[in-house]
Parts: C-alpha cells; sequence; structure tokens
C-alpha cells in the first residue's frame, strides 16, 4: 500500500522561505568585494597572478579616484612588520580620467589611468609601471566601485639587486569590486610607498 503525503501550507511556507534564503546568500556573494589581477608577459610566457586578498578605493577631486589591491593580509600590512618578511603584490591603479561616451577616446591605445604594481619576494623587491584603460561600471563616489581594465602595458621601472624579473614587458588585466574605504587604501599606499623609498628619489 503507497504512502501519500500532501504538503501542508505551513510546508509550502518553509519551503519558500529556504529557496528565499538560498537567493538571498547567492547574491551577497555576489555582491563582496574582491578582484583578480593577471599580469602576462609579452616575450617570456611567464605570468603572475596574485590572490587578491583586500581592495579598497577612494575617490580624489575631479573625477580621479585611487584603487589599491594586495595579495597581504591586514596584519602584515602594519607597518610594524618588516618588508623582508613579506612576499606579495602590492597594486595602486590611479584613474585620471572618467570615461565619458563621445567624450572620451576609447580604444586599445587609450589611456585614462596609471599603475604601480609592486612585487615583495623575501626582501627583494620589484616595481613595475604603465598604463591603461580602466572602465569604470560605477560612478567615482558609488560604494562599491567597480570596474576592470585589459591589456595595460606594465614594464620593470626598479629593482633591487636580488630581485630576478620572470617577465619583460608585461601587460596587465583585472577586475574589481573595492569598498570605499581609506583606512585600508591608507594602509596598502602606505607599504607601497615603503617599498618605493629604497630606491630613493
Amino acid at each position: 500500500m503507497g504512502v501519500s503525503r500532501t504538503r501542508s501550507k505551513t510546508d509550502l511556507g518553509v519551503s519558500r522561505a529556504g529557496l528565499l534564503l538560498c537567493i538571498a546568500v547567492v547574491v551577497l556573494s555576489g555582491c563582496s568585494a574582491g578582484g583578480t589581477v593577471r599580469v602576462a608577459s609579452v616575450e617570456a610566457g611567464a605570468s603572475l597572478e596574485p590572490q587578491v586578498t583586500l581592495v579598497a578605493f577612494r575617490p580624489l577631486g575631479r573625477g580621479q579616484i585611487d584603487l589599491y589591491m594586495t595579495d597581504l593580509t591586514r596584519e602584515q600590512l602594519d607597518p610594524a612588520v618588516a618588508l623582508e618578511e613579506l612576499s606579495g603584490s602590492l597594486v595602486h591603479v590611479r584613474m585620471f580620467i572618467r570615461p565619458r561616451a563621445g567624450k572620451t577616446p576609447i580604444d586599445s591605445t587609450a589611456t585614462n589611468a596609471t599603475i604601480r604594481h609592486v612585487v615583495l619576494s623575501g626582501g627583494a623587491i620589484g616595481v613595475y609601471g604603465g598604463g591603461g584603460f580602466l572602465f569604470p561600471r560605477s560612478s567615482r563616489t558609488s560604494d562599491p566601485f567597480t570596474g576592470r581594465m585589459r591589456g595595460a602595458t606594465l614594464v620593470l621601472t626598479d629593482r633591487t639587486p636580488n630581485f630576478v624579473d620572470p617577465l619583460g614587458p608585461s601587460t596587465m588585466s583585472l577586475s574589481v569590486r573595492a569598498p570605499r574605504d581609506d583606512v585600508l587604501a591608507a594602509l596598502i599606499a602606505a607599504r607601497l610607498d615603503e617599498s618605493l623609498e629604497r630606491f630613493g628619489p
């Protein structure tokens, strides 16, 4: 003899509630802050893909923003931790012109952002610099700021004697969803500036 079971309104209510909870979790997960960075060598076939853990942006005047990304932890951003103990990446992108339809050139050779990418490797430091086109997907003052960059150009601009450059001339691609966090931005900027100070004025 088969056993049949009818679902009560209470059961259906619980199911709907569970479904809505699952949807909410998916939506919130998709909205979380984060980013990806990939630097690919033009000649050597090597690439660098730091596992970004912290992102932040801060708006500047006249439509500009500073965007920071790193695979270091907050603890490692503490100035009490010596640079020689760190291995990771510090990325700073400054969008100096916000693109406007019909007013800003948008092609493979256009540039609206500068890039500084510091690579730390247990006491060795390499600094890559360049530029590219940052496509914002939100306004300058939106929180979070979202955007992407493809095919930006980078070259090694400074290095300590013990830094081995595995990349040479490279291209950078990134995507980001960054909250406005002036404190975190300042921490990442301070570590980046500390790295650059090793090379003098």
